[in-house]
């Protein structure tokens, strides 16, 4: 399962919302991966937390030429 994106609005940041949803996605699909930008610290600590892991980094993926890490859950593997 690829997970295309996730985003909360900045006024609804640190309360545990991205959290919830990345946890309900993972309980139905525990087998995913997903592109985070490389720069996004607290995307990449969270989906570290819920036990995701970086499986590459590429270069100049996004349109502004920004790095991704591609992540997955061990049983994406």
């Amino acid at each position: 399962m690829y997970v295309g994106g996730v985003g909360v609005l900045p006024k609804f940041r640190k309360q545990g919302i991205a959290s919830q949803l990345m946890g309900a996605v993972l309980a139905q699909y525990p087998a995913l991966w997903l592109h985070v930008r490389a720069n996004n610290v607290a995307a990449t600590e969270l989906y570290l937390k819920l036990g995701l892991h970086v499986n590459e980094r590429l270069a100049r993926f996004y349109s502004n030429n920004e790095d991704a890490l591609v992540m997955e859950t061990p049983e994406a593997v």
